[in-house]
């Protein structure tokens, strides 16, 4: 873990904000264009554990309020340079939700997409290669043992929210198609200084809420 990231500034964070929004300092995207706020918490969530979002900034990024990346194109970016990853696809998943076994730690994350979005004349599956649309922060470990295991990652996330719920539960798909390919990032490096502490509340300076919501630009790539 990266000698900057807080993962318990991340807990605390995500056990205050899960099923709410934090305005003061955020923009809403489930408010601005539905069920699309997914990366833009996941980029709250590394800002209070000391991610600076800036460190490889892309021009093409596209920057919401508090400097997150609200698209999945976007953080998957940032995360392939201050993360190690791994990406599988759903039938060769078969043990993801160990952290001995992957290098997975609480507080590290899962972006899902890759979808199959239909079948063509031949019944060959059609699916968006390289998109992916949904993300979930590792949350903690179920210890009760269901499908037969001892233990399985729990997981939170915006959009539809959850706080702790098994990731196998909650990962095959959307209302659009169904999740091809699974990607697990063990943040390593942030670029940051400190992480929001005890309140969950982001440090002053950090946030930069001039930047206001346009939607042409954020619907370029999803």
């Amino acid at each position: 873990m990266g000698a900057f990231y807080d993962t318990q500034a991340v807990m605390t964070y995500h056990g205050i904000w899960w099923n709410a929004r934090n305005t003061s300092t955020y923009i809403d995207y489930d408010q601005q264009v539905g069920s699309s706020d997914c990366c833009n918490y996941l980029s709250q969530l590394l800002i209070a554990g000391g991610a600076d979002l800036l460190d490889g900034n892309s021009s093409s990024w596209y920057r919401g309020a508090g400097n997150t990346l609200p698209r999945c194109l976007d953080l998957r970016e940032w995360m392939k340079l201050h993360a190690t990853f791994r990406e599988e696809e759903v039938a060769t998943i078969t043990d993801p939700f160990y952290p001995s076994d992957v290098g997975l730690e609480k507080g590290d994350f899962v972006l899902v997409g890759e979808m199959i979005t239909g079948f063509n004349s031949s019944n060959v599956a059609i699916y968006e290669p390289n998109k992916y649309r949904h993300g979930f922060v590792l949350s903690g470990q179920d210890p009760s043992g269901i499908h037969g295991r001892s233990s399985y990652w729990w997981v939170g996330c915006h959009s539809y929210d959850r706080y702790k719920r098994v990731f196998v539960n909650e990962w095959g798909k959307d209302a659009v198609g169904e999740f091809m390919m699974a990607s697990f990032y063990h943040i390593t490096k942030t670029g940051g200084t400190s992480g929001t502490g005890p309140t969950g509340i982001p440090p002053a300076g950090k946030a930069n809420t001039n930047c206001s919501f346009n939607p042409d630009e954020y619907q370029k790539v999803l």
